[in-house]
């Protein structure tokens, strides 16, 4: 099964930060960055998902940001 590990942190009031209480790594600088590892789901019985309705997308006012 694949796993990806998601490196992320949030602007609050024009400041980067981190959350303590969730796993972290410091980047070449010596700055905290939260961790999550994500893994593929794939259901035992897809016969499952046959009535699953996906959600609407969220309306347009939402945007995310991607800093690299």
């Amino acid at each position: 099964m694949c796993a990806w590990h998601l490196q992320f942190r949030f602007i609050v009031d024009g400041v980067w930060k981190w959350a303590e209480d969730a796993p972290a790594v410091r980047d070449d600088d010596g700055n905290y960055i939260n961790v999550l590892e994500v893994h593929e789901y794939v259901p035992e019985n897809l016969e499952s998902l046959s009535g699953f309705e996906p959600p609407a997308s969220p309306p347009s006012r939402c945007v995310s940001h991607v800093h690299a």
